[in-house]
């Protein structure tokens, strides 16, 4: 497998787990109380993936279907300072 394979094969699992972990927090009832003191809603939790800057052409190019996935779970998804061949 490519570098580029398991780029996308980890922020696949990054937007998966970022959806799974908003969908906990938000159902987790007995964690709602933290939240509260914290002045946090847990029910408008949302789900972000930061991604280091792509810099091969490769990894560029699945970024769109990373963002197509993570639309579909209502994950946003952002690039940061850094890089990652």
């Amino acid at each position: 497998v490519g570098t580029g394979g398991r780029i996308q094969d980890n922020f696949r699992h990054a937007i998966i787990k970022a959806a799974l972990g908003r969908y906990f927090i938000r159902q987790a009832k007995f964690t709602h109380s933290w939240f509260g003191a914290q002045g946090l809603d847990p029910k408008q939790c949302q789900a972000l993936v930061a991604f280091p800057k792509l810099t091969s052409a490769r990894a560029r190019s699945r970024l769109n279907d990373l963002e197509k996935l993570a639309q579909a779970f209502d994950v946003e998804i952002r690039s940061i300072r850094g890089s990652i061949a």
